[in-house]
């Protein structure tokens, strides 16, 4: 008896755990400060109004003239590891191809993909997003064309964020010319919160349809097989 009183209070508290998990609010801050070539930033991702947390850096990335291939500092900081650990890395463009090929057949194998993130999205809080802009040409009329640009490419953006998830207040955007030298600045604050279940439930549905597809494929190669050995 006793020992089925501690079963049945286990998965209770398991059970417990587990709906207060699915739950859970994540919040990720970002921010990225791009000063002319110079970029940094970083993406927080908060837990339990912040009492868990991880920092990773945003890399600042360089073009090499003399190799042909783009430089950035890759953190590979451990999730649970309080010592930084950061590893220069490089890639050549041809690099970047294949990574962009690999990833486009990704997406067009998963043929549901765009459903799942667009119900996934349509869960997500943008609490607030701030994005700050100062550039100049060098010449005043191509900056002022270069402004009536920016603010439509914002306009774009935000009806396109509005349109796939929930703006939680209204975003703070800002343009500024500097006619006197070329310069250009950038400054994006952005707080986007989701819940853990929701992820979850998203990341399952496309493992199950991959492995769905998976077995499709694999069906099709004996039935295959098999008409070409007849």
């Amino acid at each position: 008896m006793m020992v089925w009183l501690i079963i049945c209070a286990v998965t209770l508290i398991l059970l417990g755990i587990g709906v207060v998990t699915y739950f859970l609010r994540v919040s990720c801050h970002i921010h990225v400060l791009q000063a002319n070539l110079h970029t940094n930033g970083e993406l927080q991702v908060k837990l339990l109004r912040g009492l868990l947390k991880k920092t990773w850096d945003v890399p600042a990335i360089r073009f090499d003239e003399k190799n042909l291939s783009f430089v950035y500092v890759e953190d590979e900081t451990k999730l649970f590891s309080k010592r930084k650990q950061k590893k220069v890395k490089e890639e050549t463009p041809r690099d970047i191809e294949s990574r962009l090929k690999d990833s486009k057949e990704l997406i067009e194998g998963i043929s549901h993909l765009g459903t799942i993130l667009r119900k996934f999205l349509a869960t997500v809080r943008v609490e607030q997003w701030k994005w700050a802009t100062t550039f100049g040409t060098g010449d005043a009329a191509v900056t002022g064309i270069a402004a009536g640009v920016a603010w439509t490419l914002k306009a774009f953006m935000l009806q396109l964020v509005s349109s796939y998830t929930q703006l939680r207040e209204r975003p703070h955007f800002q343009v500024t010319p500097f006619y006197q030298a070329p310069v250009f600045y950038m400054d994006v604050r952005c707080i986007v919160t989701f819940q853990i279940g929701h992820a979850i439930r998203a990341l399952l549905k496309m493992w199950m349809h991959s492995k769905k597809l998976q077995k499709t494929s694999s069906r099709n190669e004996r039935t295959e097989h098999v008409t070409k050995g007849a």
